[in-house]
């Protein structure tokens, strides 16, 4: 009940006026309602009818989470007495729900802003010293409004990520980094509309092991994330497709072959090599990964661990592979990377997703 009344008062605070012409349910209440907004994959909908957003404004607490929901609002029925009944909201679809093709994957084909606008940069909080500037230590590929695709080493300490580390939020829409501006042509680069988003839940493989095989896991965020120019899911493919022959595309914040951060996002063509990879590392799993490289002495580095390698499938771009790992130091010549396959782990992906 507490939750109803904490929710009433937010939608209260609204109100902009009131007709003292006594109906059958009493005084009218009027609401400075916002102009509807609703994106092209949202409903404006009466609260009750979308339950994953009525749930989080039925939490407890008076949280940054609700905060957004309430903008989100599209409309009010004022005769309606229950907030359920009276609130209308811009309800995307659930979270088990993964696009159609023709809705992901949908980049541009110059490296500016919102070209890869799947891309998520994973934020972690060092809990020895509890310094509030959090890292950046991987990256992840937004697949669905409310899931990002990463790879379970970025998020089981042991690995890349230390014990003392801990995943404390996704920033999307961010394609330049955060902490420079960097120079394009003579020109300012800056990325617009960041949004940072809490992880409500990490689902990790139930088989992966420290060899890096199952190399892939699951960020639930908070809230379900609302598409723009700069924010969109890629595209999942439903099995593997052979890419011997297929330019595929690489893009990190830290990817120079001297292992120091890069000012603006960088993108790279590699290619699949099988035979280099059984070669080079003890642990390769042919089934469950793909070898890919190097064009030129590009390879994956640190910082992109967790990222999408990205492969053209029919009009879309989709996430064939999970960045795993790769020779230390990267970007050597002729040794390429290793990437989990993303559609050996379609059905895996699919029953993991909760409204």
């Amino acid at each position: 009940m507490s939750n109803r009344r904490e929710a009433s008062a937010l939608f209260m605070r609204k109100q902009c006026g009131i007709d003292h012409t006594r109906t059958l349910i009493g005084q009218r209440v009027y609401i400075c309602c916002p102009i509807p907004v609703c994106l092209t994959d949202e409903k404006c909908v009466r609260l009750d009818k979308c339950p994953h957003l009525r749930d989080i404004l039925n939490s407890e607490n008076v949280t940054p989470a609700k905060k957004e929901i309430m903008r989100r609002q599209c409309g009010i029925d004022a005769s309606q007495r229950f907030l359920e009944h009276r609130m209308y909201i811009c309800c995307p679809k659930m979270g088990t729900f993964l696009p159609k093709d023709e809705k992901c994957g949908q980049g541009t084909e110059e490296a500016g802003l919102s070209e890869l606008p799947w891309l998520a940069m994973l934020f972690y909080q060092n809990t020895t010293t509890w310094d509030p500037i959090l890292d950046f230590n991987c990256e992840g590929s937004l697949i669905n409004n409310r899931y990002v695709l990463t790879a379970a080493h970025c998020v089981v300490p042991g690995k890349e990520i230390s014990m003392d580390l801990v995943l404390r939020k996704v920033r999307l829409g961010e394609q330049s980094n955060p902490d420079w501006v960097g120079l394009n042509a003579g020109k300012k680069r800056f990325a617009f509309g960041p949004s940072d988003f809490e992880v409500e839940d990490v689902i990790v493989h139930q088989n992966y092991t420290k060899s890096y095989v199952n190399d892939i896991a699951l960020l639930r965020l908070e809230i379900p994330v609302r598409y723009t120019n700069q924010i969109a899911p890629i595209c999942v493919p439903r099995a593997h497709t052979a890419l011997k022959k297929s330019a595929l595309r690489i893009a990190a914040w830290k990817m120079t072959n001297n292992g120091k951060p890069s000012q603006i996002l960088l993108q790279s063509t590699i290619r699949e090599n099988k035979q280099r990879c059984s070669k080079k590392f003890k642990y390769f799993d042919r089934p469950s990964q793909i070898c890919a490289g190097v064009h030129g002495e590009t390879d994956t580095c640190l910082g992109d661990s967790g990222g999408p390698l990205m492969g053209n499938i029919t009009l879309s771009i989709y996430v064939v592979g999970i960045s795993s790992y790769a020779a230390q130091p990267c970007g050597q010549k002729g040794v390429p990377g290793v990437y989990t396959k993303t559609g050996v782990y379609y059905k895996w992906i699919v029953k993991s997703l909760k409204p």
